[in-house]
């Protein structure tokens, strides 16, 4: 049996960290009875370009927003928000980390090493509000539209600490 979790095969990640192909080869020498695996448009012919794409798409649209940024992303993938996070610093936002699952994997990579985030750059929803739209940066959850996702919450202004602004 091979449980492979959700998974995108990138030649050239952002972490440094490629995918083993010769381990996964050497798990399946002797046969897979099952194989339980997760990728997103693993159904469609082709590739996803490599995450280092989507970093450098999120420094541009960072650094030309006049406004508040908003960033939904899954919170399980990490590599993604170290580069909101460096975007965010490279352009002179505070981060403001929203929904449970985002702020408890954020904290737990942290912990573990894998985020580099100095704690001057994360702010409070409070915070965000006090700060100047040009200066803030949200990280949420709700990139696929769930119904309880920070980012839909927000998008129907019923978020307890955010509120979508004209601009």
């Amino acid at each position: 049996v091979v449980h492979t979790g959700d998974f995108k095969i990138d030649h050239t990640p952002v972490d440094g960290m490629a995918t083993d192909l010769g381990k996964l080869a050497t798990l399946t020498a002797n046969g897979v009875l099952l194989l339980c695996s997760d990728s997103t448009y693993a159904e469609m012919p082709g590739y996803t370009p490599s995450e280092q794409v989507v970093g450098h798409a999120l420094d541009q649209v960072i650094s030309e927003a006049p406004g508040r940024v908003m960033v939904a992303t899954f919170a399980s993938l990490i590599s993604r928000v170290q580069q909101v996070i460096n975007a965010a610093h490279k352009h002179g936002r505070r981060v403001a980390v929203m929904g449970r699952s985002m702020v408890n994997n954020t904290k737990t990579a942290r912990e573990l090493g894998h985020l580099d985030i100095s704690s001057d750059l994360m702010i409070t929803a409070a915070e965000a509000n006090s700060l100047p739209d040009d200066k803030v940066l949200i990280l949420t959850t709700g990139s696929q539209g769930e119904p309880q996702s920070g980012l839909v919450r927000m998008s129907r202004n019923d978020h307890r600490d955010i509120k979508i602004r004209e601009g």
